[in-house]
This record gives C-alpha cells, sequence and structure tokens, in this order.
C-alpha cells in the first residue's frame, strides 16, 4: 500500500511506498531532521558517499532513500510477526 509523502521546500506531494499500520516508518520530516543536523566534511562510510550527497542530493534521493529504509523497517517488521506466529521460528 502506499501513502501521500509531502516533500518540504517543494509543496509537491509523492507516493512513498509502505504500510498505514507501521508506526516504525521513518518520516519525510524525521529524515530531513537527521539530515540538517549531519556533519558535513566528515570520513565517508561503509559505502564510500559523503553526507553531502545525502543532504544535497535534492528531493528525489531524499525520496527515493527513505522508501529503503521503510522497506527495510517493513520487512524487519513481518519477518518479526511471522516469527511470533510460528513459536520464535522465521521461514
Amino acid at each position: 500500500m502506499s501513502k501521500a509523502v509531502r516533500v518540504e521546500g517543494t509543496g509537491e506531494e509523492r507516493r512513498s511506498e509502505g504500510t498505514d499500520d507501521n508506526e516504525d516508518l521513518i518520516t519525510i520530516e524525521e529524515l530531513n531532521q537527521v539530515l540538517k543536523h549531519a556533519k558535513n566534511r566528515k570520513s565517508c562510510g561503509l559505502d564510500n558517499l559523503p553526507m553531502e550527497l545525502w543532504k544535497f542530493g535534492g528531493n528525489e534521493l531524499k525520496i527515493h532513500l527513505l522508501e529503503l529504509f521503510n522497506k527495510i523497517i517493513d520487512k524487519k517488521s513481518n519477518a518479526t510477526r511471522m516469527g511470533d506466529m510460528n513459536g520464535g521460528k522465521h521461514t
């Protein structure tokens, strides 16, 4: 199921994949807040990409990043629920 996400500073609304029943999903506002406080000119992480890419890569990149994070969260949440239904065994 997809939901509407307002992209900060553009007045644009986009569809983002994710479930409405998962409170753990990251919002665009939360992502923007984290990126706003991230420090520039620091060492790259394992992906070898500088923080400036994520901060200043534009709204399209932020939407894709948000969808990726939320898909990961949703899959982990689904796996946990399946494990609970199977007596703790992940299938």
